[in-house]
């Protein structure tokens, strides 16, 4: 039987991205007054998952996992911190389908994120093969 093999760098990824949808729900009362993050002023969650994702674009070429990973983080957040600090999304009903089907969307802005990263490595490293880097002293 194979498997798929992760690498220690994918596993530190998707660790981060999970850190980080997690993160974004249990900080967001705390740093914008809100107690969900998409209550909060624009462009906190954007900022937060495609931050996470730039960091990860600068060390791992995978991404799928770590936005499965960022949709997880969220997701667990969703089940264990109190929403509006006296029940958690399990005991509010529809809104339940509604938070799994957005947080799996917002966490397609990592993405946004670790291609941004990506793309400037990229060009940083054409430019450095074209000799356009700063000379050496």
């Amino acid at each position: 039987m194979t498997g798929v093999r992760l690498s220690a760098v994918d596993i530190a990824a998707a660790t981060l991205a999970a850190a980080a949808g997690f993160l974004v729900w249990e900080l967001a009362p705390s740093l914008t007054g809100q107690p969900l993050p998409w209550d909060a002023p624009w462009p906190f969650y954007s900022l937060v998952m495609g931050t996470a994702g730039f960091a990860i674009g600068q060390f791992s070429r995978g991404v799928w996992l770590c936005i499965a990973a960022a949709w997880a983080g969220q997701v667990v957040a969703l089940i264990v911190l109190p929403l509006d600090r006296s029940a958690n999304m399990l005991g509010v009903g529809a809104w339940w389908v509604l938070g799994i089907l957005a947080t799996g969307v917002g966490s397609l802005i990592l993405w946004i994120g670790w291609a941004l990263a990506r793309l400037w490595r990229r060009k940083l490293a054409e430019r450095k093969r074209a000799g356009g880097g700063a000379p050496d002293r």
